[in-house]
């Protein structure tokens, strides 16, 4: 699934320096979409295997913000020092002070300001402006505990979130909030993801069937034009009819089993899927680079990818991998200390036959089945 993510960030890259390999296409959100797919599958497994108690949910906030937070951080301070040092030409960076600063480092902003005043500052201060879609990722996490505590509640979420993306779709409501950029028309995209992880979450057939709707929507667009002019029409619907089919591939593959047998090829796909977040969010940046430098990015394509991949590499081995040992560290500790008093006694019980610890077994077998997000 790593590779996959990869290309998923590249396609999100090559939309936003201007490269669309098809006329009136946008292959971003097509990428967007697949990864709200994967968001729910991974938080899923997640919360099923390290936080499925009420008394676990804090840890898994703090868990999703350790993943998050470092790298997000760490390229909005270079935006923030570039800004600083030289006059960026792009509305983006037009209007930065304390108050718009301070609102991307708290990232679910970045979501809100095209749909609420107070915060349209915001715009004209975006340090990553691909970091939007964060924002509504860490929305999706305040609900994402409820699919394993409340799944009657996810259930009617779900039938609702679908009624808001359809009733956008037709044009009665703008598309790109309540079909793409809002959790209302776009929680039940996560939630065909966290299917693949919980088949009986809502029902077994709940992928083939937005899958369904997605073709004949795709269908309607072709046939009606004045569907095909609202944005994004077009490549919502494509992105779950490829990323529906590509998710089902890959959670499949994405077992303890198929890790042991094609171990080196698991391990290339996890580093390729480590280096995706970086390239979503680092390649603004060297957009801003360049055009400082005066570089035709249409030019340098290749280069331009390579950098991004590079800078990729540096950002998670120096900031991202020294906060996943700590993830790591601190998932163990929270579920040896939040056990039971009787099952905090029996992990301490010397496995006869092995020697490990009967809890420390316990808590750390399979962590392959988990793609790392």
């Amino acid at each position: 699934m790593g590779t996959y993510r990869l290309l998923l960030a590249a396609m999100v890259m090559s939309s936003h320096i201007g490269f669309l390999p098809v006329a009136g296409f946008n292959q971003g959100p097509v990428a967007v979409i697949s990864f709200y797919l994967i968001s729910g599958y991974v938080m899923t497994m997640l919360m099923q295997k390290h936080f499925s108690t009420v008394g676990r949910v804090p840890f898994f906030y703090i868990d999703r913000a350790a993943r998050l937070l470092p790298q997000l951080y760490f390229y909005m301070l270079m935006a923030l020092l570039l800004v600083s040092i030289a006059a960026v030409p792009v509305e983006y960076l037009s209007k930065c002070n304390a108050k718009t600063v301070a609102l991307n480092f708290l990232v679910v902003p970045l979501d809100f300001f095209n749909h609420w005043k107070p915060l349209r500052d915001v715009g004209n201060c975006q340090l990553d402006p691909p970091a939007w879609s964060i924002g509504l990722e860490i929305t999706f996490y305040l609900f994402a505990p409820a699919i394993v505590l409340l799944p009657k509640l996810t259930r009617v979420a779900a039938v609702i979130s679908i009624a808001i993306f359809l009733y956008a779709w037709l044009g009665f409501v703008h598309v790109f909030v309540f079909g793409y950029s809002l959790l209302p028309g776009t929680l039940f995209m996560f939630l065909v993801g966290a299917s693949f992880a919980k088949p009986d979450l809502i029902h077994r057939k709940l992928p083939l069937i937005v899958w369904l709707g997605a073709a004949i929507i795709s269908a309607a667009v072709w046939n009606f034009p004045a569907l095909a002019a609202e944005p994004l029409n077009y490549e919502i619907p494509i992105g779950l009819i490829i990323g529906i089919p590509a998710l089902a591939v890959l959670s499949r593959l994405a077992t303890p089993d198929s890790a042991s047998r094609w171990s080196a090829l698991y391990r290339l796909d996890g580093l390729l899927g480590n280096y995706s977040y970086g390239v979503f969010l680092n390649h603004y940046l060297l957009i801003w680079l360049a055009l400082l430098a005066g570089i035709n990015l249409g030019d340098h394509l290749v280069a331009f990818a390579l950098a991004s991949l590079a800078l990729s590499a540096f950002s998670f081995h120096v900031i991202e991998a020294p906060a996943l040992k700590l993830r790591r560290a601190f998932r163990y500790k929270t579920e040896t200390t939040t056990y039971s008093t009787f099952t905090k006694k029996r992990a301490d019980w010397p496995n006869l036959r092995g020697g490990e610890p009967v809890g420390q077994r316990h808590v750390t077998a399979g962590h392959q089945d988990i793609p790392q997000t």
